[in-house]
């Protein structure tokens, strides 16, 4: 398994790297930024809580779907395909054996093996299809949690890492989503 972790600021240059790379070779680029978490166990709500405030903070396009895949994202694969995304960016509370809080970006191509998960499907299984049927890239924006244990609440650092996430992912969809050409194939 192929895994770099990556400093604050890192990640997030990571992250508008991808993002303008894919929308200077196609400015009319559809991105889906796909939450997946259980809200039952403690820090792997973490990516349901970045969709949720997303929506809260984020202008609507054509071209960006935000969806929450809950605990079950296999449920919601019949959406991504309609949507047809270039690009999707999955944001889960992921074991990245790292200090609790840590964000890092994973190129989901270059993971080798399952990633470990507490959902129904796999990510790696996840990915692999999406790549397949829809011919899209895909990203794994990881939170470290500390604990995911049942009815637990989400620990203060992973509510941190969510708020800073949330925030820097409605910049980027604001200010990179936005100047997108109005293009009908989008």
């Amino acid at each position: 398994m192929v895994m770099r972790m990556t400093s604050a600021q890192l990640w997030q240059s990571e992250v508008s790297r991808v993002l303008e790379a894919l929308l200077t070779e196609q400015p009319a680029a559809r991105v889906a930024i796909f939450g997946v978490g259980n809200e039952l166990a403690g820090d792997d709500a973490a990516g349901g809580l970045v969709i949720r405030r997303l929506l809260q903070l984020t202008k609507p396009s054509d071209c960006l779907m935000i969806l929450d895949g809950g605990h079950a994202p296999e449920s919601f694969i019949g959406k991504l395909e309609a949507f047809a995304p270039d690009l999707v960016l999955i944001v889960d509370a992921t074991d990245l054996k790292a200090v609790p809080g840590t964000i890092s970006l994973l190129d989901m191509s270059r993971v080798k093996g399952n990633l470990p998960s507490t959902h129904t499907l796999s990510l790696t299984v996840l990915t692999h299809y999406l790549q397949q049927a829809v011919a899209c890239q895909v990203y794994l924006l990881g939170i470290q949690p500390r604990s995911v244990a049942f009815d637990t609440p989400l620990s203060p650092v992973v509510s941190e890492a969510v708020e800073t996430v949330t925030h820097f992912l409605s910049h980027e969809a604001n200010l990179k989503m936005m100047t997108a050409p109005e293009i009908d194939a989008c």
